[in-house]
């Protein structure tokens, strides 16, 4: 191959569209300094941030809202290309008594009174009406379905769609044209039932979007096919939604004893983020989900993390900034390739792809993973082999594949490039189009994506 430049990153303002959204949670609870965040993020071409909105830090006296500190986010990142949307949540000790936590996080207020449900109610309304010029989606709590975010009940999808009801109809009295937007933890162990109960309890058109998390050490583990069952559920009860990614990441550092259950001998590294990153972009964008969202800016490191009734001294380092210096760690530079990669109208492509790696075992062939995405007219085609993360194993050789497009309306490959995501570095190697089939002979392949696609779709440097 022919190295022939590097990608270049565009910023957030350049970028007109994208999937890519970064977690910039937790601010109500003042775990990072945002201010060290706003330039590194507007360089970066990310085009989505989502913000806690913290109802104990809005409302401090009762009937009195105070969004200075939250305007100062969503304007902040507005003024650098990148859209906020908000999860709207917690509880406030106001309305609410005997918190386990002093900000109310995972207090659910249909558990606490009428007057909790009526303020809230209240809360929601003055939400959209002091932002509906700036912010259009609104998340209606977070992780619902896991019992450190919905406290003192048990979870209950059931409530939980009662709760939005009641939330995003608040919303859309002072925003009618407000997106509104559900999420669950998406764990392992998160029963369909739940989700059953959730869809429904809910009318068809009361949510118009649902966001899966998912934190995992092998990001391709179920993950299309809970992806597939949530649809399938929704769509049993007449829903008709978009599907997100709404947030999930892998740290760069895990500490002892992690409910991610890494290898204890392996505390992560910065490769290892970025490697997941790139690896979990191309699953969601060739799942079809409108947006994925990577937990998180900066690791939360500026003071302990409060959950519901748990406080995390020093939490994973799930940032792509470095949580003492806030400078960029390697996913940084990776998640802003994605974002111009995946910019626009980026959507699956049918495609039916054979491959081949010489010396591989039947294991590795029959779990060599490969997508093909459409841009406007254009065709992506990303592979890789799917290795243990934690093993770092780099770039094997000896890669040969024939892809064909089988969706009309895709422009041929005038001039194919390889580009490499984790290293930004951009190659020719001897693609050729023959007859609109994509053939290539002798490529490398990695534990991560590489890409096939046209010189014309990367601004090289």
């Amino acid at each position: 191959m022919h190295r022939i430049g590097t990608m270049k990153t565009l910023s957030s303002k350049d970028v007109k569209s994208s999937m890519v959204s970064i977690g910039f949670e937790c601010l109500d609870r003042e775990l990072f300094d945002p201010a060290r965040c706003y330039d590194l993020l507007g360089a970066s071409g990310v085009k989505h941030a989502r913000v806690q909105t913290g109802w104990s830090k809005c409302e401090k006296e009762k009937g009195v809202y105070d969004f200075g500190w939250l305007d100062g986010i969503v304007d902040s990142l507005l003024a650098r290309g990148v859209q906020p949307w908000f999860n709207v949540g917690f509880g406030n000790p106001l309305y609410m008594e005997n918190l386990p936590n002093p900000t109310g996080v995972g207090c659910v207020p249909l558990y606490y009174g009428e007057e909790a449900v009526a303020a809230w109610a209240r809360f929601a309304c003055a939400l959209a009406e002091h932002y509906r010029d700036r912010i259009t989606e609104y998340e209606i709590w977070n992780e619902s379905d896991i019992a450190h975010f919905w406290v003192p009940g048990e979870p209950d999808g059931a409530r939980y769609a009662e709760l939005i009801a009641l939330t995003g109809a608040q919303i859309r009295r002072a925003q009618p044209d407000a997106r509104i937007g559900a999420c669950t933890s998406s764990a392992e162990e998160t029963d369909f039932a739940y989700l059953d109960r959730l869809a429904a309890g809910l009318h068809p058109g009361e949510l118009d979007f649902f966001c899966l998390h998912r934190y995992t050490v092998f990001p391709e583990k179920g993950w299309a096919g809970r992806v597939e069952a949530t649809r399938a559920v929704f769509e049993r009860h007449g829903h008709r939604l978009s599907y997100w990614m709404g947030e999930g990441g892998y740290p760069s550092w895990f500490p002892k004893g992690h409910w991610m259950h890494p290898r204890p001998d392996n505390p992560g590294s910065e490769r290892q983020q970025a490697v997941y990153q790139l690896r979990r972009y191309f699953q969601d964008a060739a799942l079809g989900l409108e947006r994925s969202s990577f937990f998180q800016m900066v690791d939360m490191w500026q003071k302990p993390y409060q959950k519901a009734s748990e406080v995390l001294s020093r939490p994973a380092a799930q940032g792509v900034l470095n949580g003492i210096t806030y400078t960029p760690k390697r996913a940084y530079d990776t998640l802003g390739r994605l974002a111009n990669l995946l910019s626009g109208d980026v959507a699956p492509l049918r495609a039916y792809a054979e491959c081949s790696l010489t010396d591989a075992t039947r294991c590795e062939e029959v779990s060599i993973q490969t997508f093909a995405l459409r841009r406007g007219d254009q065709m992506l085609f990303a592979y890789y082999l799917p290795t243990d993360i934690q093993d770092e194993c780099g770039m094997r050789e000896g890669f040969s594949l024939r892809v064909y497009p089988l969706d009309a309306g895709v422009a041929p490959m005038a001039e194919p490039v390889l580009a490499d995501l984790f290293t930004g570095e951009v190659f020719s190697a001897g693609i050729a189009m023959q007859d609109g089939c994509l053939r290539a002979q002798g490529l490398p392949i990695a534990e991560y994506p590489l890409v096939l696609c046209d010189r014309s779709m990367l601004e090289m440097i």
